[in-house]
């Protein structure tokens, strides 16, 4: 018989498609209720007549080919192999940037993480999606990720549901699909999260500011400027960032990936922001300023440069003045108790495909374009009275009428304090009044959205990964 069963699918995801290999094809196991279709857009032409006998008919007609819609729902699973590492990469990659791989995910020896500093883009990361069926395979191709919504329900195993367009589903013979040896396989390291462990750690922000360091340019500095630094020449500078030790940041034109040879003072701004971690780098007034992605007192950032090739001195070596005062984080942060019951976050890139209408063919998707990103979601917790519980936050949000955009910094530990668990890190998160929700138990339903310290900042989110070593 030639049928198929969704219990046999495997799935493949590529960057590529045809010439796979373990470097640009990973298996990425699925659960049920995955889904991937395609239709068509129709016009119907009718008329009305008057007379003894009208004509009463129709004519339809395919107008335009919609973009494939796919969706797939993975377990959060981290791994360790030399690195910390997860098995749905590829995805989280494809959410957060144009890509090429490994440039806005980053294996390290304390964690995997996904960051969201390159995601300023029109054009996401294209993949193809290939479900292996018994008898045959169906390719999804150029699927860009719209949204990745994180379940962390306690009873349940952390996952992620995924889904986007493509441009077309096209069924591909058999022996035309990703086999052994041409993809990277499942780590038999890769471990599940327990939601049952998770911990939310709340503090309110409001009224605090976070620390800074300038960067000082004589002449405004540009981001489409040429960066002075030559190729084959390793640029470093040392950023100290909340107290912690220093982290040097290296620069080779000729080496880093993607090669920033000829490239503008932005690429080199991308490119340090890709090695910072807890703080971001970011032209204002024509200077370089670095600024920790922490609020409160405990906030402070320190750039040296100590070599002979320093970074910042050579970015522009005649506009350059100096390493300017350190400016210290301010105010003293409220910690609220909360232990959730439940709740989801979500990622949307707002992606809209764009699709020709010319008469006489039927229309096929050209492209797609990101909009606004938005990262919200929402826990639940019991209504616990205490100033510092979760009656606190609710009594402090209704009574706080002057502030009308409230800033708390939330760190979701799905899985807990102990490996494996994935971390989501939120510095800049507006809570609304959370709705009482009456039951057995009074609870809460806490609604936020994570924003950037500004509006053109792109620190809403971090993503952590960690496995047992």
């Amino acid at each position: 018989m030639s049928l198929n069963l969704s219990r046999s699918t495997k799935l493949y995801v590529s960057t590529v498609k045809t010439g796979w290999t373990s470097a640009d094809t990973f298996e990425i196991p699925v659960l049920d209720g995955y889904s991937f279709s395609q239709d068509a857009a129709t016009q119907e032409v009718t008329v009305s007549e008057a007379g003894e006998s009208p004509t009463r008919g129709k004519k339809i007609f395919n107008t335009a080919l919609n973009p494939a819609a796919v969706s797939v729902s993975t377990y959060a699973r981290p791994f360790f192999n030399v690195t910390h590492n997860a098995v749905e990469r590829v995805l989280w990659e494809a959410l957060v940037g144009a890509g090429p791989l490994n440039v806005n995910t980053k294996s390290g020896a304390s964690y995997f993480e996904a960051d969201f500093e390159n995601s300023n883009v029109h054009e996401l990361l294209k993949l193809q999606f290939y479900f292996v069926l018994e008898n045959t395979t169906y390719h999804v191709e150029d699927v860009i990720i719209n949204t990745a919504e994180v379940d962390f329900s306690i009873d349940g195993i952390a996952m992620v549901a995924w889904s986007g367009q493509g441009s077309a589903v096209t069924e591909k013979a058999v022996g035309t699909y990703p086999t052994t040896g041409e993809f990277l396989a499942i780590d038999t390291a890769a471990e599940f999260i327990t939601n049952k462990l998770s911990v939310m750690s709340l503090s309110k922000a409001t009224g605090t500011t976070s620390a800074s360091w300038t960067v000082d340019f004589g002449t405004a500095l540009l981001s489409t400027d040429l960066h002075t630094l030559v190729d084959a020449t390793s640029y470093t500078a040392e950023i100290a960032v909340d107290g912690a030790a220093a982290q040097v940041i290296t620069i080779d034109p000729a080496a880093t990936s993607p090669v920033l040879t000829g490239g503008t003072v932005s690429q080199v701004i991308n490119e340090i922001n890709q090695q910072l971690d807890n703080a971001y780098l970011a032209l204002v007034d024509g200077d370089l300023v670095v600024t920790s992605i922490t609020s409160g007192t405990t906030s402070s950032v320190s750039v040296t440069e100590p070599g002979i090739d320093d970074l910042f001195t050579t970015l522009q070596t005649a506009a350059f003045v100096g390493l300017g005062a350190q400016t210290g984080g301010t105010g003293a942060l409220k910690a609220y108790n909360v232990a959730i019951t439940g709740g989801s976050l979500t990622i949307d890139n707002g992606v809209t495909f764009l699709t020709p209408e010319e008469l006489g063919v039927v229309n096929t998707p050209i492209g797609s374009f990101t909009g606004a990103r938005s990262v919200s979601g929402s826990v639940t917790c019991y209504l616990n009275t205490g100033a510092n519980n979760s009656g606190g936050l609710l009594s402090d949000l209704v009574s706080d009428t002057s502030t009308v955009t409230q800033e708390f910094e939330l760190l979701l530990k799905i899985g807990g304090n102990a490996t494996p668990r994935v971390e989501f890190d939120m510095k800049h998160t507006h809570l609304v009044i959370p709705a009482v929700s009456t039951a057995d138990v009074l609870g809460l339903d806490i609604t936020f959205s994570a924003l950037g310290q500004d509006i053109d900042t792109t620190d809403e989110l971090l993503v952590r990964y960690y496995a047992t070593v």
